[in-house]
C-alpha cells in the first residue's frame, strides 16, 4: 500500500501457500501476490496466481475476493491486448460487483478500465465512454496511481474519440503530471506513451510529441515503444529515411515491445513511409504484417487513426485474405477514406446478394446452391456485375466494390 512493489513481492513469496492450500487465506496470499505481479508487469505469473485464487473464493463464496480477481483479470487480458477477452471479462466482473452493490467502488476500477481501453480499440465509441466514465467515479478518493492514471487514460483517449482532441490531450498531460515519479504498469505506460505521441501529432503539437516520447524513454527504456514512438516523431517532421531506420529493431523482433500493439502502430508506420516513397509492394507487407496481428486481437483502431491514405492499398492487399477477410472487412467499415465518392452503381437486388458472396471461397456450384439460382443464371448476374463495375475477374470485382463502398 505504500507503494514498494518490490518488497511486497518479496513477502508475498514467502508465504507457504501449500501449507494453507485451499483456505481463505491462501485465496487471499495468491490474489495480493497475482496483483503485485501484474503491476510489475509480469503478467503470465499474475494471471496464474489470479486465476488460482479466484477459484477458491469461488468455491468458498468469498464475494468481495472474487470480484477482486475478476476485475484484475479483466485488466490482465487488456494489457495482454486481448481486446474481447477484455471486453468480456470487464462486463463479467461489473455484473458480478453490481450485484452486490459495489459498482462505484475502486474495486470495479481495473474492469471497467479495461473495457473502456478494449472497445476503444475495437472502435467502439458509445461502451467506451460509458466504461471510461464508470471508471472515473469508480477511482474518486483512490491513491493507487496505477488505478488513477488508467481511468484518466481511458476518460483522455474517449474524450478525443468525440472530437474534443485539445481537451483529450490536455487531460493526458495532467494525468503524466500527477503520476510523475511514481511507479505504473508498464503496459499501461505504453498504452499511454503511444496515444499521446499519436494525439499530439495529430494536433500539430510536435513539442508536446517530443516530451512524451522523452517519457516513454525514461519508463520503457529499451522497449520497442521508444523505437516506434521516436519513428513516428522523426516522420511527422519528413525525415522518412531516419523513420524507417528507427523502426527496423521493432519491425526484425530484435527489440521487444512491451505490448504487442505497439507493432501493429509500427506495421502502419512503416507501410505509410513505403506507400510514400511509391514502394507499393512493401507497403502492402507491411500492412498485411498489421493485419495478421490485429486481426486475432480485434483492435480495429490503429488502422481508423494511424493509416491515413492507405484505403485504396488496404483493399488491394487484403483482398483475398482467407481466414481473416472478416477483419479486413471490418477494418475498412472504420478506416477513413480520404477521397471523393466514385460514380454510382446501381445493382439487382439479386447481384447485390451475388456481390456479399463473392469474398468467400465458395465456388460457383456453392453460390448458386446457396442462392438457390442455377449456375447459368449465376454466370448472368457475374458478368452484369463485371460489367457494372468494369471489371474482367471475381478478385476484381471484389477490390472495386470495396472501393466504392458497396462491400
Amino acid at each position: 500500500m505504500h507503494g514498494s512493489l518490490r518488497e511486497a513481492l518479496h513477502i508475498a513469496e514467502q508465504i507457504p501457500l501449500a501449507a494453507l492450500d485451499g483456505d481463505d487465506l491462501s485465496a487471499l496470499a495468491r490474489a495480493d501476490r497475482g496483483m503485485v505481479h501484474v503491476e510489475l508487469g509480469h503478467l503470465t505469473q499474475g494471471k496464474a496466481d489470479l486465476e488460482s485464487a479466484l477459484a477458491i473464493a469461488v468455491r468458498r463464496r468469498l464475494d468481495h475476493l472474487t470480484a477482486q480477481c475478476m476485475s484484475c483479470l479483466a485488466a490482465v487480458a487488456a494489457a495482454e491486448c486481448g481486446f474481447a477477452r477484455a471486453a468480456h471479462l470487464g462486463e463479467q466482473a461489473a455484473r458480478f460487483a453490481t450485484a452486490h452493490g459495489w459498482e462505484r467502488t475502486a474495486l470495479c476500477a481495473p474492469a471497467y478500465e479495461a473495457a473502456a481501453w478494449a472497445e476503444l480499440q475495437r472502435s467502439e465509441s458509445a461502451a467506451a465512454e460509458r466504461y471510461a466514465r464508470l471508471a472515473r467515479q469508480s477511482v474518486r478518493g483512490q491513491a493507487d496511481p496505477s488505478m488513477e492514471f488508467g481511468a484518466r487514460l481511458v476518460g483522455a483517449v474517449s474524450a478525443y474519440e468525440r472530437g474534443l482532441q485539445y481537451e483529450g490531450l490536455l487531460e493526458l498531460r495532467r494525468a503524466w503530471a500527477a503520476c510523475a515519479g511514481r511507479p505504473l504498469m508498464p503496459e499501461l505506460a505504453a498504452f499511454a506513451a503511444v496515444a499521446e505521441v499519436e494525439m499530439a501529432l495529430a494536433a500539430g503539437r510536435r513539442a508536446w510529441a517530443a516530451e512524451a516520447l522523452d517519457r516513454a524513454r525514461f519508463r520503457l527504456d529499451g522497449s520497442a515503444e521508444t523505437e516506434v514512438l521516436e519513428a513516428s516523431v522523426l516522420a511527422a517532421r519528413g525525415h522518412h529515411e531516419a523513420a524507417r531506420a528507427a523502426l527496423r529493431h521493432a519491425l526484425d523482433g530484435s527489440v521487444e515491445p512491451v505490448v504487442v500493439s505497439t507493432l501493429i502502430e509500427a506495421w502502419l508506420l512503416e507501410a505509410r513511409l513505403c506507400a510514400a516513397h511509391g514502394e507499393q509492394p512493401r507497403a502492402a507487407h507491411a500492412l498485411r504484417e498489421a493485419v495478421d496481428l490485429a486481426g486475432p486481437r480485434q483492435a480495429l483502431r490503429p488502422f481508423r487513426v494511424s493509416a491515413p491514405g492507405l484505403r485504396h492499398l488496404f483493399i488491394r492487399a487484403l483482398t483475398g485474405a482467407g481466414p481473416l477477410e472478416p477483419f479486413a472487412s471490418e477494418v475498412l467499415r472504420v478506416m477513413p477514406d480520404g477521397t471523393g465518392p466514385a460514380p454510382a452503381v446501381v445493382l439487382t437486388p439479386r447481384e447485390t446478394a451475388l456481390l456479399q458472396r463473392l469474398p468467400s471461397l465458395h465456388t460457383m456450384d456453392e453460390l448458386a446452391a446457396d442462392l438457390f439460382v442455377s449456375v447459368n443464371t449465376l454466370k448472368t448476374h457475374l458478368r452484369s456485375i463485371y460489367r457494372k463495375l468494369q471489371v474482367g475477374s471475381r478478385r476484381e470485382a471484389v477490390v472495386a466494390a470495396r472501393e466504392r463502398g458497396l462491400l
